[in-house]
């Protein structure tokens, strides 16, 4: 079964009977001019999945009238259904067949569906169980969100933005290698080796924008691949503290990794939860002063583990999203993206990232993940 099909449930309550739609009194007439009014796509389907009503924008959108209490029609007016990702999905698969058949909410869910005439048309699925006043399961509603042009938008940014990360690389390598030939020449005068150091520091800043808007596009495409293996936590951090000590040392910080005493192992995506730790002590470097030292403290639980990064002092905090953050100059571009990405990977392994604002207005990043996904077993 794709991964697209594991259950879901709306996250703004809990899964099961308490949770769907109940109705006390089965008014056909005025529930169906409800749907009428629904600015998107609504059908009805009976226990059984014969569809019973639908407005014109689920026609719109299937681009055909299915037949009324067909068993050939069950569970939705398309007869060719994809995922996200493009896998082929049989209609009892379906997110309304996925809420009759197992009496659940399924909301939010992209669906592609494919109209008669060859026009694929892009969908978030809200199908919700509905019950009798006396609770037994009695049908299904299904509204569909149309929302091609939005998916369309989203893939010709990523393209967009991965063929201007090549375009800007190419000019950036004749760069780096010129400042390298200008280092091996006598020793330069004073302005001429600021002016050297000048030019390499904004390239590397340039290439590390560059990648991380290329990493936070493949991130938030409709299937980024992610892996799930066991990973030790104090390896990572110490990976990640390891990698970026060249880096703060040019600016003479440190960074201090204050580990519990018990091990964990945790399950995700290892590369990738490294480069946005990674990430996150680059951003604390960005805001802080040369000398100043960044600390990394980590603690594990019984369910997942994180780990807080920023400086060690600063007085009383208080809790900001990440997009507080204002940008300022290419520097600022680069925390901001850094910390989009952070936060993206965060929520890929069913985490999250809480940006905390100190008394002294300093910023210290907290990032919590559980030590096994939700998405496994």
């Amino acid at each position: 079964m794709p991964q697209d099909l594991q259950p879901l449930t709306s996250p703004a309550s809990a899964p099961g009977r308490a949770a769907s739609r109940r109705v006390d009194r089965w008014d056909e007439a005025k529930f169906h001019r409800v749907l009428d009014e629904v600015p998107a796509g609504a059908y009805v389907c009976d226990r059984d999945g014969r569809i019973l009503y639908f407005n014109r924008r689920a026609v719109d959108i299937w681009g055909r009238e299915p037949v009324l209490h067909d068993a050939r029609d069950r569970f939705c007016g398309s007869f060719r259904l994809f995922t996200g990702d493009g896998t082929p999905l049989a209609r009892d698969q379906c997110w309304a067949a996925r809420a009759l058949l197992e009496d659940r909410e399924c909301n939010g869910i992209e669906v592609v569906i494919e109209r008669p005439d060859g026009r694929r048309v892009t969908a978030l699925a809200h199908a919700n169980p509905i019950h009798d006043e006396d609770g037994a399961l009695v049908g299904v509603v299904n509204i569909l969100m149309d929302v091609t042009d939005r998916v369309r938008d989203d893939r010709t940014k990523s393209d967009f933005l991965a063929s201007l990360g090549h375009e800007l690389r190419s000019p950036l390598g004749p760069i780096t290698n010129a400042v390298h030939i200008l280092r091996s020449k006598p020793a330069p005068d004073a302005q001429s080796k600021w002016a050297l150091d000048l030019i390499e520091r904004q390239v590397e800043d340039l290439v590390g924008l560059i990648d991380l808007v290329s990493e936070v596009s493949r991130l938030t495409r409709d299937d980024p691949s992610v892996e799930r293996a066991p990973y030790g936590v104090a390896a990572l951090l110490a990976g990640a503290e390891e990698r970026m000590r060249p880096l703060l040392a040019r600016k003479g910080q440190t960074c201090s990794l204050r580990l519990p005493s018990a091990g964990a192992t945790a399950f995700g995506d290892r590369p990738l939860l490294q480069r946005a730790i990674e990430s996150l002590i680059q951003s604390a470097s960005r805001l802080q002063r040369s000398g100043e030292a960044i600390e990394l403290d980590v603690t594990v639980t019984a369910s997942g583990w994180s780990v807080v990064t920023g400086p060690r002092e600063g007085g009383e905090e208080s809790s900001a999203p990440p997009e507080r953050f204002e940008s300022d100059g290419m520097r600022g571009h680069i925390t901001r993206t850094a910390l989009i990405f952070a936060e993206r990977v965060a929520e890929l392994h069913g985490g999250r990232l809480i940006v905390h604002v100190r008394r002294d207005e300093s910023l210290v990043y907290e990032l919590s993940l559980p030590l096994r996904p939700p998405s496994l077993p």
